[in-house]
């Protein structure tokens, strides 16, 4: 299964009884008590919109499960022997009730941007999910920004099979060839382009792996396909899988060709998947900063740059709030000021001193 491109994890070693019943656990817990999603989250240190899509839809992965099983022993420690020889005899009457639960959980907040999981990030890991398991081409697209290459490096980390190369404009065949042959431990490999391209796809047919490659419009101009075309061969002659990441016009390339006029045919058939980053939405922005302890109007100023693709989307966002942290100490309060201060500190036409 899937959810909006990101696949369903459900891991080995535990029942779905034991999975259901800790689901059911949690969404009465949040229900009954007066907790929040966002505070129970943070009690956990559990991401909140993992959090969320455990409760509501059942979507779950190790360390969730780990984190929810742990406060759940805090909450309701287990009854030792002692205990039952203690309150043997005793009437129900007689037991002092347990103080309310949503006490034991005070709000917490982060002070730390760290990862945030929106639809963009389970959507585009499910894309590359899909093509490492398939040896699919796929294809990610946003501006910048938008979380692309943190996206990449999240999925690559951990996975020894799984090479990132980032592209760049002065890359030549030769140079993605090199890059490529590093990547996957060839080490450094010599000899026309041809002889350099038969030594990779010997590699990675003995040695399969994933390759992605970041800022992958920086390999198409309007004068020459070859470097995109060349990954294409890479793929057709070992079937391995394959993402290619970058900038809108990376798709119009690929759809359109570098005149415009048609498609770049042998890559723009192969990709079999495809996703284009949208932007973190304004709901989503609001529980992420629902996380940190700031006045409203901080909120409101960060709302309006956080949701705008213009102004570096999350990018900007997190380096925004990662200032405004730093210039705070854990537990004080995020004003607009501080906000304000902390916008101060980006590179902006203002603090160049331009004007448009």
């Amino acid at each position: 299964m899937s959810m909006n491109g990101a696949e369903i994890i459900t891991m080995p070693g535990i029942v779905d009884k034991e999975i259901q019943e800790l689901q059911e656990w949690a969404a009465g817990y949040v229900k009954n008590q007066g907790v929040t999603v966002a505070t129970m989250a943070t009690e956990a240190n559990i991401n909140r919109s993992l959090l969320s899509q455990f409760i509501n839809h059942g979507k779950y992965n190790q360390n969730l499960i780990d984190n929810l099983k742990a406060l759940r022993g805090r909450i309701e420690p287990e009854t030792t022997e002692a205990d039952v020889q203690v309150n043997a005899g005793q009437s129900k009457k007689s037991q002092s009730p347990p103080p309310p639960q949503s006490q034991l959980m005070p709000k917490k907040y982060s002070h730390e941007f760290g990862i945030q999981q929106t639809e963009d990030f389970l959507s585009a890991v499910g894309i590359c999910s899909k093509c490492y398991k398939d040896r699919t081409i796929g294809a990610i697209i946003g501006h910048a920004g938008s979380g692309k290459t943190t996206v990449l490096e999240e999925f690559a980390k951990g996975r020894p099979d799984v090479v990132l190369i980032r592209a760049n404009i002065t890359m030549t065949v030769k140079g993605l060839l090199l890059a490529i042959g590093e990547a996957i431990g060839l080490g450094i490999i010599s000899g026309s382009k041809e002889r350099m391209l038969g030594q990779i796809v010997a590699e990675l047919k003995s040695n399969p792996q994933m390759i992605i490659v970041d800022e992958a419009d920086m390999l198409v101009d309007r004068f020459s396909v070859v470097r995109l075309e060349t990954l294409r061969a890479i793929w057709d002659q070992a079937q391995i899988a394959l993402v290619i990441c970058g900038m809108p016009k990376l798709a119009k390339f690929i759809v359109k060709g570098p005149g415009g006029d048609e498609n770049l045919a042998q890559i723009y058939s192969r990709i079999q998947r495809g996703y284009k980053m949208k932007g973190v939405s304004k709901d989503e922005l609001t529980k992420i900063l629902d996380n940190f302890n700031m006045d409203e109007p901080a909120k409101k100023h960060l709302l309006t740059r956080g949701a705008s693709l213009t102004h570096g989307g999350l990018r900007r966002l997190s380096r925004i709030l990662q200032n405004a942290l730093d210039m705070t100490e854990e537990g004080e309060q995020i004003t607009l000021e501080i906000i304000q201060l902390a916008c101060s500190l980006l590179v902006t036409p203002e603090t160049l001193g331009l004007s448009f």
